[in-house]
């Protein structure tokens, strides 16, 4: 059996990597149920909402998936990063963007 990091080690991830960059990262506590994870600002004023999972078993909740999609309605940066691949992936994106 293999070590699958745990949700809030992903997020510990990109949250270090988030402050190497001198990226703004917050935890997103909202009253409302489903709301991605972190809000990340990036140079520029970019707005990331961003919902982590751990790489195996990491499955939205069907409130989740109807947040996400209102959000991505709305116009609104938002993924979901699925273990520390994803999150790197994400960086990378970002990286080449800036």
């Amino acid at each position: 059996m293999t070590n699958t990091p745990l949700e809030k080690d992903v997020e510990k991830y990109l949250v270090n990597q988030c402050a190497k960059r001198r990226w703004l990262s917050y935890k997103f506590i909202s009253s409302e149920t489903g709301v991605p994870d972190r809000i990340v600002i990036l140079p520029g004023g970019a707005v990331w909402f961003l919902e982590l999972k751990r790489a195996r078993g990491g499955r939205l909740s069907a409130r989740q998936k109807h947040v996400i999609n209102k959000l991505d309605t709305l116009g609104a940066n938002v993924a979901v990063l699925y273990g520390h691949e994803g999150v790197a992936q994400w960086l990378a994106d970002r990286d080449s963007e800036h």
